[in-house]
């Protein structure tokens, strides 16, 4: 089943039927879980009881960290919540705020191709972003590499007819 509510008078009203109302509930619990890492890209903090979900969860767990990614200029709600709220890290394309501070970027000392373009924050642009963290997730650790070495010399063997 898909649902979706599309801007209207009666948008409120239909988000607090069900399947919305159960996957709030969802989102309550996954956000009150301890030390929780929120990542939000995307969202233009225009509904007051989402907004005030991921704010209270902020507020109550100071071990959990929520990092906004914005697009344009950093939404008035988020950026009042933000300098209250230190555990609420705002990035912006020309501003962030980091740890309740408000402050405009610095061109990066090195080059930060899909990251920075002269003063300007990509991230932001949720292609970009999702790049970004594409590119980050395909990164091999150690052990996966000397895993992968491992199971390559297993087939090796195998193949060369010393296994059965």
């Amino acid at each position: 089943m898909a649902a979706a509510i599309y801007p209207s008078d009666t948008k409120y009203e239909e988000s607090r039927r069900v399947p919305f109302l159960v996957l709030q509930d969802r989102m309550r619990r996954a956000l009150h879980q301890p030390e929780t890492l929120v990542i939000i890209a995307g969202y233009s903090f225009g509904d007051a009881h989402l907004n005030e979900l991921l704010f209270d969860a902020a507020t109550r767990r100071e071990r959990t960290e929520v990092a906004v990614f914005c697009y344009s200029t950093i939404p008035e709600v988020l950026a009042e919540r933000a300098l209250l709220t230190p555990n609420i890290q705002v990035l912006g394309g020309s501003e962030a705020i980091i740890g309740g501070v408000r402050a405009g970027w610095a061109p990066p000392e090195n080059e930060s191709p899909g990251i920075f373009e002269g003063d300007r924050f990509l991230l932001g642009d949720f292609r970009k972003l999702a790049e970004y963290l594409a590119k980050s997730a395909s990164r091999e650790s150690a052990n996966g590499l000397r895993l992968r070495e491992l199971l390559g010399a297993v087939v090796e063997h195998h193949d060369a007819g010393d296994g059965e």
